[in-house]
C-alpha cells in the first residue's frame, strides 16, 4: 500500500511540474517565423496562420485576438472553417474602404464602416488591432459569434452577426492575410 501511494504521489508531482512549467512559458509575439505545433499553432505552405480552439466555443465564450496589422497587404482576413463542410464565418477589414465584413451574416448587417485607420502600404509598422468575437444564442436557439473590431486602440467598431452551424463545428481560427504580428489570443469567460 505505501508503495502505491508513493507512486501515485510522484505521478502527481511530476505532472503538477509539467503544467507549471508549460504555464510559465514567455507570452512573446507569435510571428509567421516562430511558432510552435505543438502549442496548437501551425503555418500553412500558403503562409496562413492556424489556432487550435483550446476548448469548445460555448455561450457567453469571448476570443480575443490582438495584434499588429500588416500595412503591405489590401486586408485583414479571418476565418472560422466549418469542419462539417458547411459555410465557413468570414470577417474582413479592407483597409482602403475602411469596412468591415463578414460572410453568413444573422441579419441584414453584413457590414459596418471603421474609419478610425489609415492604413497604407508605405507604413513601415502597421496599428495594433484587437479583433473580438463574442460567443452567444439568440432566442431561437441560432448560434451566433459577434464580431467587433479595434484599431489602435480608437474605439470598437458596430457588432456584426455573423451565423454558426453550431458552435462545436469551429475548432480553429484561421488568419489568411493582413497580420504581420499576432500578440495574444485568449478566452474570457462570462
Amino acid at each position: 500500500m505505501a508503495v502505491t501511494r508513493l507512486s501515485f504521489v510522484s505521478v502527481l508531482i511530476v505532472l503538477v511540474i509539467s503544467y507549471k512549467q508549460g504555464a510559465a512559458r514567455s507570452t512573446a509575439d507569435i510571428t509567421k517565423t516562430e511558432l510552435d505545433v505543438a502549442e496548437g499553432f501551425r503555418i500553412g505552405t500558403d503562409g496562413n496562420i492556424t489556432f487550435r480552439m483550446p476548448a469548445i466555443i460555448s455561450r457567453n465564450v469571448i476570443i480575443v485576438i490582438n495584434g499588429i496589422i500588416n500595412p503591405q497587404h489590401a486586408t485583414l482576413t479571418v476565418e472560422l472553417p466549418s469542419e462539417s463542410g458547411g459555410p465557413s464565418c468570414l470577417i474582413q477589414y479592407d483597409f482602403s474602404k475602411n469596412i468591415l465584413n463578414i460572410t453568413q451574416a444573422a441579419d441584414d448587417t453584413v457590414y459596418a464602416l471603421y474609419t478610425d485607420l489609415q492604413i497604407t502600404p508605405e507604413l513601415s509598422v502597421g496599428p495594433s488591432f484587437i479583433l473580438t468575437l463574442h460567443a452567444r444564442v439568440d432566442t431561437n436557439e441560432k448560434h451566433l459569434l459577434g464580431v467587433t473590431f479595434n484599431g489602435n486602440g480608437d474605439g470598437e467598431s458596430e457588432q456584426l452577426l455573423c451565423k454558426i452551424q453550431k458552435f462545436e463545428d469551429i475548432d480553429k481560427i484561421v488568419i489568411k492575410e493582413g497580420v504581420a504580428t499576432v500578440s495574444s489570443l485568449f478566452y474570457k469567460f462570462k
